[in-house]
C-alpha cells in the first residue's frame, strides 16, 4: 500500500531515516515537505502512527498530481474505508487563499463521491468531526492526496500540557535530539530543560514508547486506521501496544536533564509523566556550575544545551563543564538565537551548523565534538 508522511520544512531526511528504522523493507523516498513509502501490512501503519516522531501527518495515498483537473481515483479500495454511514471531509493545505482551498476541496470531494457511487455508496460530508479526513497537500510542485490515518496533526504532542514559550513542538524537539547524534544505548544530558520536550523526545526514542498510548476505548483518535486494521481481520485490541512504565529501581537511566528553575523542573516532570516516560528520565533542579559535582568525568555521549540570550555570557562555563562530563569524541549541540556570535573552544571542533525556521521563530544550532 502506497503511503506518504507530511513533515515540516527541514525534517524530510530525518523522517526518511525514521521510516527505514521501523520498516527496513519500505524503501522510503523524501521529497519536498513529504516522504513516500509503502507498507506490506495494515498493522505497520499502526506502528508508524504510534512511533514516528518527526511527522505532521501519515496518509494512505490516493495519488499525486500536477493538476487537480483530471483526477483518477478508481483504483483505490474504497470499501476498506467507507460505508453509507461514513462521514468525510476534504482539507487542503499549503495553498494560499481560502477561496482557492474551498474550490479544490469541492473538486476532490466531487471525484470521491463519483467513485463511491460506482460501488453503490453514498457517504456524508461532515465539516466538524468527520470519520475520515482526506488531505490535499501542495508541495510546491504537485498535489498529494491521501486519507489521514489519524485525522489530526501529530507534531503537537498530547503530553505538552505545561508548555514553556521558548520550547519546541515535539517534531522539532525530536529533530534536535537526532541532530545531536544520539543513538540507542547512549547517555545524553539535556540542559536548560524548559518544559522537558527535548528530554521527553529522547526518552520516547530511546525506549520506543508510543506517542499516544492507546486503550481499547480510545481508538477514536485513529478512526481511519482502526477501520483499516479491522478490515484485514485483526482485532484492534490485539495490536494495541502494551507499555510497561518501569520504576526507577528497575530502569537504568540513560537520559538526564536539568534546569535551574523549579517551575520549569516541575513542568518538565509533569509533562514526562503524561508522556509515559517519567521513570526513564533523571530530571533535577540545579545550575550549569554543578555538572562537575553531579556527574562523573566522561559520562555522557551527547549533550544538548538550549542557550537563551540570558545564558550566553556563560559560554566559558559551558565549555568547562561539558568538557568535563562529555566523553572523548562525544558531541555538544548548542541551540540558540540567530546571530549569536561565539568562539569555539580549543577543546571542541565545529562539525556542523544550521538554522530551523518555524513561522517567525528561528533557532540556530551548532554541533561540536570534544577533541
Amino acid at each position: 500500500m502506497k503511503c506518504f508522511a507530511l513533515v515540516n520544512p527541514g525534517l524530510e531526511n530525518i523522517t526518511e531515516k525514521e521510516v527505514k528504522e521501523f520498516l527496513p523493507s519500505s524503501k522510503p523516498k523524501h521529497l519536498s515537505l513529504s516522504v513516500e513509502f509503502e507498507v506490506k501490512k495494515n498493522e505497520d501503519l499502526l506502528l508508524l502512527a504510534q512511533h514516528l516522531q518527526s511527522v505532521k501527518r501519515i496518509c494512505i495515498s490516493l495519488g499525486k498530481y500536477f493538476s487537480l483537473d483530471n483526477l483518477k481515483l478508481a483504483t483505490f479500495p474504497w470499501l476498506d474505508f467507507f460505508t453509507n454511514e461514513t462521514s468525510f471531509k476534504v482539507e487542503v493545505e499549503n495553498v494560499s487563499g481560502q477561496d482557492n482551498r474551498f474550490a479544490m476541496a469541492k473538486n476532490v470531494a466531487g471525484h470521491i463521491f463519483s467513485e463511491l457511487e460506482k460501488v453503490k455508496m453514498v457517504p456524508k460530508m461532515e465539516m466538524k468531526k468527520p470519520n475520515i479526513l482526506v488531505i490535499v497537500f501542495y508541495t510546491g510542485k504537485e498535489y498529494l492526496i491521501g486519507i489521514d490515518i489519524c485525522g489530526r496533526e501529530l507534531n503537537s504532542r498530547h503530553y505538552r500540557v505545561f508548555p514553556h514559550p521558548a520550547s519546541f513542538k515535539g517534531d522539532l524537539g525530536y529533530y534536535f535530539v537526532r541532530t545531536s547524534g544520539f543513538k540507542l544505548g547512549e547517555q545524553i544530558l539535556i540542559g536548560f530543560a524548559k518544559d522537558g520536550v527535548l528530554a521527553i523526545e529522547a526518552a520516547l526514542f530511546q525506549h520506543q514508547v508510543p506517542l499516544k498510548q492507546l486503550k481499547e476505548d480510545s481508538w477514536h483518535y485513529f478512526p481511519s486506521l482502526v477501520k483499516l486494521v479491522e478490515s484485514s481481520g485483526v482485532n484492534s485490541s490485539e495490536v494495541i501496544p502494551k507499555v510497561k512504565d518501569l520504576s526507577e529501581s528497575e530502569n537504568k537511566i540513560s537520559i538526564f536533564a536539568f534546569d535551574q528553575s523549579i517551575q520549569n523542573t516541575n513542568a518538565s516532570r509533569k509533562n514526562a509523566y503524561l508522556a509515559g516516560v517519567k521513570s526513564h528520565i533523571n530530571l533535577q533542579k540545579y545550575s550549569l556550575e554543578d555538572l562537575d559535582v553531579k556527574y562523573d568525568p566522561n559520562q555522557f555521549d551527547r549533550i544538548i544545551l538550549q542557550v537563551t540570550s540570558k545564558d550566553e555570557d556563560q559560554l566559558n562555563e559551558i565549555y568547562y563543564q561539558t568538557n568535563y562530563v562529555l566523553k572523548s569524541k562525544g558531541t555538544l549541540l548548542l541551540l540558540g538565537r540567530k546571530g549569536w556570535d561565539f568562539s569555539v573552544s580549543n577543546k571542541f571542533k565545529l562539525l556542523q551548523s544550521g538554522e530551523m525556521v518555524r513561522g517567525n521563530s528561528i533557532t540556530a544550532w551548532w554541533l561540536l565534538e570534544k577533541v
